[in-house]
């Protein structure tokens, strides 16, 4: 085992990991709600996720009519 490689490898990713972070953070400093309509698309996709209020309706399998056998 080289230890000294295993160390260079660990400071790689604890630096990407340190960038993915800050990226992170200007995201989220930035997220502020936007004026206006929102975009079609981002209407469709919300759209199946809004709910009406209403219950949904279970429909029960029915079993097929038993057919006659033809003599």
């Amino acid at each position: 085992m080289d230890i000294a490689r295993i160390l260079e490898e660990l400071r790689t990713e604890l630096k990407l990991l340190e960038e993915a972070l800050a990226n992170l953070r200007s995201l989220a400093a930035k997220s502020q709600p936007r004026r206006g309509r929102p975009p079609a698309w981002l209407s469709a996709i919300r759209k199946p996720m809004v709910r009406t209020g209403r219950k949904a309706r279970v429909s029960t399998p029915t079993a097929p009519a038993p057919r006659s056998k033809p003599e």
